[in-house]
């Protein structure tokens, strides 16, 4: 129950945090109120944490199915990298900012 006095002057309060490390997880936040010596407690909120594994695949054309990923590729074809990872939930606690690949090939000609 909220007390008397917070019905007509709310309290809000922002803190905001940043998840640096990618990881799978929970992130459990709950708030605690003094007021006249009384100790009220919030609704526990939970923002999950999914770990993002990003996978490449290597196709010729853009909607190609058949990967080829570890195939030699002759000289002067051109392919394009399929870079994909899972859908994030609606209560992720992070944003994705940035995906990126980095792969190695032969750069002689």
């Amino acid at each position: 129950m909220v007390p008397w006095c917070c019905r007509w002057c709310p309290v809000h309060y922002y803190s905001p945090a940043e998840v640096i490390k990618n990881t799978d997880g929970d992130i459990k936040n709950t708030a605690y109120q003094f007021v006249n010596d009384t100790e009220y407690v919030t609704e526990t909120v939970v923002n999950r944490l999914k770990k993002i594994e990003p996978h490449k695949d290597v196709v010729i054309n853009v909607g190609d199915k058949d990967s080829i990923n570890g195939s030699e590729i002759p000289l002067d074809t051109t392919f394009n990298y399929k870079l994909s990872t899972h859908t994030r939930a609606a209560d992720s606690a992070s944003t994705m900012k940035e995906l990126s690949l980095i792969d190695k090939y032969d750069k002689r000609a």
